[in-house]
């Protein structure tokens, strides 16, 4: 969505364009919960990643709907809208309960704990299927009642609102769309890889995944060594960047590279990104270049 389509499009039609981003974000948690039943292991970061786009984005349009629209909707809409009005926010008011059953019991499947797969898809199917009724309901009766009530000059005060919140939507839809573009269960992204040893042509591929706290994390090839090097301040414009090196090593060159990390004690190796920090052991390496996007409401 550009800057020009969002000052142009109707505050009503914003926001049923945004519970169509929230639909496709839902109908991924509801995918990822048939993909748990059927027995395919998510990453538990991958998971977190979708809930807090969810939260974050259904906030954002919440905020829009209850201190844009809500003020100026009530003085023109029929008697019978405001019981709709009023059902969409207690709803939306709800909002961190439901995600707090769904994070507890993701924490439960990172943890390995028996049946977790079990629990955290029973979890994710009622929290995607009350997401999708609230949806279409806010849809159906709040927005379609109000598109033959609400005057131009309460839409252009509306659109003002909206026009505050603008970047920071976009913003986020930019982490959505990204989110979408991957299957459940997929790497974020595939690169080649060649062994770091002198001499040595063999190549693989690597790849990135979301991992806890919304980083990012590096698998690397299978029995391939993976080995970084300590951060460092790098020059870029007017502040500087975080540099890390890492290095890749094929499963015949990983034994010398084990052996000179343990002597020098100046590289340290990229832990092992299928355990989850939170789990008490290690995780994969992350950035806070990477860190999530905060939440836009309490």
């Amino acid at each position: 969505m550009t800057d020009s389509e969002s000052e142009a499009r109707d505050p009503l039609e914003e926001l049923a364009r945004e519970n169509e981003m929230i639909q496709k974000l839902d109908e991924r948690l509801g995918e990822i919960s048939i993909a748990l039943d059927g027995g395919t292991d998510i990453p538990p970061g991958e998971i977190a990643e979708g809930l807090r786009l969810y939260e974050q984005y259904l906030r954002i349009h919440a905020r829009r709907f209850d201190e844009n629209l809500q003020p100026e909707a009530r003085p023109v809409a029929m008697p019978t809208c405001f019981d709709h009005l009023d059902a969409v926010h207690a709803d939306r008011s709800a909002l961190s309960e439901r995600v707090s059953r769904a994070r507890q019991a993701l924490d439960a499947y990172a943890q390995g704990e028996d049946d977790g797969w079990k629990r955290l898809a029973k979890e994710l199917e009622a929290f995607a299927q009350h997401e999708y009724e609230e949806v279409q309901y806010e849809n159906d009766y709040p927005l379609s009642c109000l598109q033959s009530t609400l005057p131009d000059d309460a839409s252009d005060r509306v659109r003002a609102g909206f026009d505050r919140t603008g970047a920071e939507l976009r913003d986020l839809e930019r982490h959505v769309l990204n989110y979408l573009h991957r299957g459940p269960g997929k790497a974020s992204g595939r690169f080649v890889v060649k062994c770091r040893e002198p001499g040595c042509g063999r190549k693989a591929e690597a790849e990135t995944f979301p991992a806890e706290g919304g980083h990012f994390g590096i698998r690397g090839p299978d029995g391939w060594k993976v080995v970084s090097s300590p951060p460092r301040a790098r020059p870029r414009g007017d502040s500087p960047a975080i540099a890390v090196d890492v290095e890749f090593f094929c499963p015949t060159h990983a034994p010398k590279a084990m052996a000179s990390e343990k002597g020098t004690g100046e590289a340290r190796s990229v832990p092992d990104p299928a355990v989850s920090p939170d789990a008490g052991g290690p995780g994969p390496a992350a950035c806070s270049c990477c860190d999530p996007v905060a939440p836009s409401l309490a």
